[in-house]
């Protein structure tokens, strides 16, 4: 009897220590993902970019020169929506007259995308579409970069819009309402090469609305 219970106890403490270890294991990562947050915001202070991997299909995009690839990129927020106001007359005003900057969105559905303008966004009372080259459009979601055609229109200068991006990204003067959209495939391909589907960015759905929206200037050190 006596051995039955010296084995009974046995059991029970070897049980105990695997509960353990997985209790230590579920702690330890959390306290990395803890970690890798706080390491990720001092990288780029962001409210949309989550996870290093959505960082770096950016930074890998910047970086995609010989000239470029050695170089550190810092991240200068310029304008955030919920901070500085929903609006194309907010975001003119923090981001006008700077170049190489990173649009970021996030839809009140949870999709996240954005783009790359090298020149310059300025305020203009007519429509006025500038070519650059050197700009690219991508999606976090499906962890994709489309490349601007070369030679054609690229971003918008207009008082009433915000971060516009020819064909794939346009954003109207409230970006709270569901008045921004996204184009169909054959229309966004004239201009940034590699979507699918039509509506890609907004995962087929053409009008979206705003949660949050991120500037950055992009620095190379």
């Amino acid at each position: 009897e006596m051995k039955k219970e010296i084995q009974k106890n046995k059991e029970e403490i070897k049980q105990n220590k695997e509960e353990y270890k997985e209790e230590i294991k579920k702690i330890n990562e959390k306290l990395d993902i803890l970690l890798k947050e706080k390491e990720l915001k001092e990288i780029i202070d962001s409210k949309i970019i989550k996870k290093y991997e959505e960082l770096n299909l950016i930074s890998d995009r910047i970086r995609n020169t010989e000239l470029l690839k050695n170089k550190k990129i810092k991240y200068k927020l310029l304008y955030r929506g919920t901070r500085d106001g929903m609006n194309a007359s907010s975001f003119h005003q923090k981001c006008n007259s700077i170049p190489n900057t990173i649009s970021i969105i996030q839809t009140t559905k949870g999709y996240k995308f954005g783009g790359y303008a090298e020149q310059t966004w300025e305020n203009n009372s007519n429509a006025t579409w500038i070519k650059d080259d050197k700009s690219f459009v991508f999606s976090i979601d499906y962890m994709k970069i489309y490349n601007h055609v070369n030679g054609t229109d690229a971003i918008l200068h207009n008082n009433n819009y915000g971060p516009t991006f020819d064909y794939c990204i346009y954003l109207r003067n409230d970006f709270s309402k569901n008045e921004n959209y996204t184009s169909n495939k054959n229309g966004a391909n004239k201009r940034y090469s590699g979507f699918n589907r039509d509506y890609e960015l907004n995962d087929g759905g053409k009008n979206f609305s705003v949660a949050e929206i991120e500037v950055f200037q992009i620095i190379l050190e």
